[in-house]
């Protein structure tokens, strides 16, 4: 059947004319090939299923389908109808176990229909010198190729570094991209760039480094010496830090932190400012087995949306090395303190798929809230399907506030064993490794039951930690704590007439995250399930509610001898504080996408005067002027202190809007000046990478690089050079 769909296809048909007799035959294949994990029974598709695979297939969408009603299933329904016009599909998932369990566990059914299935091994895909094996372009080449979706954006910056002749040798431009848990790359961590870097060969100081980071711990004072955005994990010295920190470094008559030649003074000075900042960050905002972790004795990052390490992350600056120093000094030992590496190539996820938008689907169980955003930025509506009859309803138990930490912890505690003497199988889901190791000790202490442990440190075991999970071993219900890991994805399978309690211990930044944890206890295989959210004042939601808010409440209530708060009110508190996390999430994202646009319409701009023949020199000085203006800003902003990043916003608009007036209309024209505005971004933007805004050699060098480009540009796209891209030639 495959080839005679090709053939409707080749001889002018739709794939939307062919699409409900091409799923119908899909699930056909899948009924006779797939098999209930649990159940042994044919996997039949659900009309909810097929109705969902009809809506990623009629037109770039994203839809909507309720946690555990088999998502996976209905995207590999989409996924082979839209591969039949050969033109290769990308299925993106959330990690890479997904990935891997996806293409094994639908390879029978593809394979019954004369479809080819490729998966993107997990590489250290940000490792610049890691080519491509054998394997990986044999998987690009299929018909349907899955993989974690950070394997394929950094594929694709890999490609953008080679010659335009030689592109392509990883992936080629696919027809389709499907993305499970789509809100997670295109709005969660839709700002995060992920970067392609080369590793430095050079180190910092170690014995400077340590005794800085100690001054800064000892002598610095809050208030009087820096202030602290909690907000946002950022630290800003005081004019009075900085005069005691120029004090500091020239009594120590170690000015390493100022070596680089050619910076004004100015520029020396924030550097040594921002070197104390990092201290002070790493100080008061990272802990270990929270924020990071260690992985052959390297401190790692750990995804807090995932709990999963993320090798290929670090923090900017000098964060990272400041960290390592934290925990050298704990064994009294020293470590090695790579300078910044060098970019490569970077994109964040939401200019990639935003690129993708004309062939972009995605599917999750939490798109509704985002629908606004998923519409403006990718042009995607979203459609909700209805809940299927077979998904047995849960019980999601009203959300519990506890005034401390320690008062939430016994609860959960209490909670936790008081279930499990019912009879349930008790999932607790932790938002650190730290966290679920404390827990998992105490339940090992109060009782005989299996108590599983299940964090990024462990997670070779997690499939089998996973399947174990909702089964009695030896008659007894077994008791898991884990991460984020068991969150998005995850399918926490019961005994047919098992019972399921899930408790997350603190309620995330958004809604989305609270749905994850509650979505799974409600599989369409657990005959009853419930779901319970508890926190406390100490939570870190609560911090985006203004201080004096939280600490009247907790003293109020700590008066009255009580450690729980009422659940009105602590309903209304969460409410509160996720939506002003998200505000300040979704400003983030729009000045992300708002800044790539400008300086778009400014690369544009520039190549406009080069061909209109106005002398470079002359646009050279203009712009040089208002981009060390906007850099100046940009640099006290760049770990998104609100204040001034609204300030450097506001300047940079004002600056495009009477320098370039004709730019900012242009934003919005044809894309032909792309390549050319985005040439111009990295190129100002590698200058500010290398701190150095305003030295004359690097727009000497920027200017010939342009001009060579502009005559590629105008070599590729056929403009004359005596006209402007702007106007169509």
């Amino acid at each position: 059947m495959t080839r005679e769909f090709r053939n409707h296809l080749s001889n002018g048909e739709t794939i939307q004319e062919i699409a409900p007799e091409a799923l119908a035959v899909c699930a056909e294949a899948a009924r006779r090939t797939l098999r209930h994990p649990l159940t042994g029974e044919p996997m039949e598709p659900t009309r909810e299923q097929l109705q969902a695979a009809l809506a990623l297939v009629e037109e770039p969408a994203a839809v909507e389908q309720l946690g555990g009603e088999g998502k996976s299933l209905s995207l590999a329904l989409a996924d082979y109808v839209l591969a039949l016009p050969g033109h290769g599909v990308h299925t993106h998932t959330a990690n890479n176990a997904l990935a891997r369990r996806d293409a094994e566990g639908f390879q029978p059914m593809y394979t019954q229909l004369g479809i080819s299935v490729g998966l993107l091994e997990p590489t250290h895909g940000y490792d610049l010198n890691a080519l491509p094996d054998r394997r990986r372009v044999a998987a690009y080449a299929c018909d349907i190729t899955y993989g974690y979706s950070d394997e394929f954006i950094f594929d694709f910056l890999k490609d953008e570094l080679l010659p335009p002749f030689a592109r392509r040798q990883r992936q080629n431009l696919p027809g389709a991209v499907l993305v499970d848990e789509g809100e997670v790359p295109t709005v969660d961590e839709a700002e995060n760039p992920l970067i392609l870097a080369e590793p430095s060969r050079r180190y910092e100081p170690f014995d400077p480094m340590q005794k800085l980071y100690s001054w800064v711990e000892r002598e610095l004072r809050e208030s009087r010496d820096y202030q602290r955005f909690d907000d946002v994990k950022s630290i800003r010295l005081t004019p009075e830090g900085r005069k005691r920190l120029n004090a500091y470094l020239e009594q120590e008559g170690n000015k390493f932190l100022i070596r680089r030649g050619g910076q004004s003074e100015d520029d020396r000075e924030n550097n040594s400012a921002e070197y104390a900042e990092d201290a002070l960050a790493a100080q008061l905002y990272y802990e270990a087995n929270v924020d990071y972790t260690f992985d052959d004795g390297n401190v790692v990052y750990l995804d807090p949306l995932t709990g999963r390490i993320r090798r290929e992350m670090i923090w900017q600056n000098q964060l990272t090395n400041f960290i390592r120093i934290k925990e050298a000094l704990k064994s009294d030992s020293q470590v090695l303190l790579p300078t910044p590496a060098r970019i490569k190539n970077m994109i964040t996820p939401q200019a990639y798929y935003a690129m993708m938008s004309d062939r972009l689907r995605l599917i999750s169980a939490t798109l509704q809230q985002d629908a606004g955003e998923l519409e403006s930025v990718y042009g995607l509506k979203v459609t909700q399907i209805a809940r299927s009859p077979f998904t047995r309803p849960r019980r999601d138990w009203p959300f519990q506030c506890y005034v401390s930490r320690e008062a939430k912890r016994e609860a959960i505690l209490t909670l936790a064993l008081a279930k499990h003497e019912e009879g349930n199988a008790v999932v607790i889901i932790t938002r650190s490794i730290l966290q679920a190791g404390e827990y998992a000790k105490a339940l090992s202490e109060s009782t005989d039951a299996p108590v599983r442990l299940l964090t990024a440190l462990n997670e070779s075991d997690e499939a089998k930690i996973i399947g174990q999970a909702g089964r009695r071993i030896d008659g007894i219900a077994p008791i898991t704590v884990a991460t984020q890991m068991v969150g998005r994805g995850t399918d926490i399978r019961t005994d047919p007439d098992g019972k399921l309690t899930v408790i997350s211990e603190e309620p995330g930044l958004n809604r989305s995250m609270d749905l994850q944890a509650r979505y799974r206890a409600g599989r369409a295989s657990q005959a009853e399930s419930e779901s319970f959210l508890i926190g406390s004042l100490d939570d870190d939601v609560f911090r985006f509610l203004p201080h004096t808010i939280v600490a009247s409440l907790r003293a109020d209530y700590k008066s009255h001898r009580m450690t729980r708060i009422p659940e009105d009110e602590a309903e209304s508190l969460l409410q509160a504080a996720q939506a002003e996390a998200e505000a300040l999430s979704r400003h983030h994202r729009t000045e992300t996408l708002r800044l790539g646009t400008l300086l778009t319409a400014q690369g544009r701009e520039f190549f406009s005067r080069l061909f209109a023949g106005e002398p470079g020199h002359v646009f050279l000085g203009r712009a040089r002027n208002a981009w060390g203006s906007y850099l100046d800003d940009l640099m006290k902003a760049r770990r998104r202190n609100p204040a001034y990043l609204s300030l450097a916003q506001d300047r940079f608009q004002a600056m495009m809007e009477n320098l370039f007036p004709k730019a900012v209309s242009a934003a919005a024209a044809d894309g032909r000046g792309i390549f050319t505005g985005a040439l111009l971004g990295v190129l100002g933007v590698g200058s500010f990478l290398v701190r150095m805004p305003g030295h004359i050699l690097v727009w000497a060098v920027a200017t010939g690089i342009a001009v060579m480009a502009a005559a590629l540009v105008a070599w590729r796209e056929r403009i004359p050079l005596s006209r402007s891209p702007l106007h169509s030639a």
